[in-house]
């Protein structure tokens, strides 16, 4: 008995074997395919998207300082404007300039750094004539003084948290003004221009 079930069990394997070699085709068993159906919303609601803001460009010193804003401090009315070669807004340091074809001395420049307000103010004074240099206070700005390059070049310079702004112009070409107060004055405006571009408040 026991040989009888040993050779059914080991005649099971040849079996299977010849039966998958007589040709005969096992078809795959294929799945129905799921159809996806949308139940709408009862309740669904059309969403209002916000208005798309274009972002603003960076500054340029045309966005914030004008003729006419010159005009009202100075009372030279033949400006003309240009920007220089190290004008890069778009890193953040802005520069032009402010002149005249008929009397070149009037010129004034303009230049906003928008990072390393301190060390900038620094290099700027490096070039200051010895005891030339005047601190000037104002609520606009951290600290900010005045000085004399040469023999006719003036500067006007502060900080404000990490920003920097440098205004220069020749003193003799504006004799009617303290030079240290004419400095203030543009540098007021300078401030509060770009200020109100910038969104912030004067």
């Amino acid at each position: 008995m026991k040989i009888r079930i040993r050779l059914l069990f080991a005649a099971i394997p040849v079996v299977l074997f010849l039966t998958g070699c007589g040709g005969v085709t096992v078809s795959p068993v294929v799945k129905p395919a799921e159809t996806m159906v949308f139940v709408p919303s009862a309740a669904s609601t059309p969403t209002t998207q916000p208005p798309t803001v274009e972002p603003r460009r960076p500054m340029r010193i045309s966005d914030v300082v004008t003729i006419d804003d010159l005009s009202a401090i100075t009372g030279y009315t033949d400006y003309q404007y240009l920007e220089p070669e190290y004008n890069h807004p778009e890193n953040g340091e802005p520069a032009g300039n402010f002149w005249s074809v008929y009397t070149a001395t009037v010129e004034i420049r303009f230049r906003a750094h928008a990072r390393g307000g301190v060390e900038k103010l620094e290099d700027y004074r490096t070039a200051a004539n010895p005891g030339s240099l005047v601190w000037v206070e104002s609520p606009l700005w951290d600290s900010g003084c005045y000085y004399m390059i040469g023999e006719y070049d003036a500067d006007f310079v502060v900080t404000r948290g990490d920003e920097c702004f440098y205004i220069g112009f020749i003193p003799s070409a504006y004799p009617q003004f303290d030079p240290v107060e004419l400095g203030r004055s543009l540098m007021t405006m300078f401030i509060q221009n770009s200020d109100t571009y910038n969104g912030r408040k004067k």
